[in-house]
């Protein structure tokens, strides 16, 4: 299954509707409970938090609209296919001998979807604030930088941090803004529980990874890396 790609051409800020959405009747509310508590005996690095679902990328303006929602919600989307969780994803690149270098991870078995696929990353949900209906860009990329911090263990410079598009993987369920992350120093990758390994690539071998393996690779990272070629060429 294809992800679908649209570039940002802006990003001024997320705005969220804080209504409480109705998802399940009383008869299914049951089921969903037991289907949930299953999962998280399954796979014990589950946990029910609150998650932005994506609604709308606005071009024009750089608004993106999401909804205040919970993680189990997108988590059991065989139940609904209502909640596409809103993440970040770092596109980690830095100079290398024969041009520049991109950071691939390799998931670990354990995550919840793609177990031992490759994709830039680290990236993960952004959590909605406490007390406010929007996020500033400075704010997502607070957001972006505690994922690399905890699943990479670098620090990024925001400065340095792009937005350049937006991914939907249909089959999880995600829309991930790809922000371009230009490491300014040579700190070391030590990578979390979600990898397994890291390599470092130029963009000509990951397109032709792409090309001869596409199912060693996540969906989204694929539909980057094209647009990254594209766009670079």
């Amino acid at each position: 299954m294809e992800a679908d790609l649209q570039p940002i051409t802006k990003l001024t800020r997320i705005e969220i509707d804080r209504s409480n959405p109705t998802y399940l009747d009383p008869v299914n509310q049951q089921s969903f409970d037991d289907a949930w508590k299953d999962q998280c005996a399954k796979n014990p690095k589950c946990f029910n938090g609150p998650i932005l679902a994506f609604r709308r990328y606005f071009p024009n303006t750089g608004v993106i609209a999401a909804r205040a929602d919970q993680y189990k919600f997108h988590a059991m989307h065989t139940f609904n296919h209502c909640v596409e969780l809103l993440s970040v994803t770092a596109c980690i690149e830095r100079p290398g001998p024969n041009g520049t270098l991109y950071l691939l991870g390799k998931r670990s078995m354990t995550t919840m979807h793609y177990g031992g696929r490759w994709e830039f990353g680290p990236s993960g949900g952004i959590v909605p604030p406490e007390n406010s209906t929007t996020l500033t860009p400075i704010e997502i990329i607070q957001s972006l930088a505690e994922e690399v911090r905890e699943e990479a263990g670098i620090k990024i410079d925001p400065n340095y941090c792009v937005p350049r598009s937006l991914v939907h993987d249909p089959f999880v369920e995600s829309a991930d803004i790809h922000f371009g992350v230009v490491l300014t120093d040579d700190a070391p990758i030590n990578t979390n529980w979600e990898y397994d390994d890291t390599r470092w690539m130029t963009l000509d071998e990951l397109i032709e990874w792409c090309d001869d393996k596409p199912n060693e690779i996540i969906p989204s990272t694929i539909a980057h890396a094209r647009f990254l070629h594209q766009t670079h060429d």
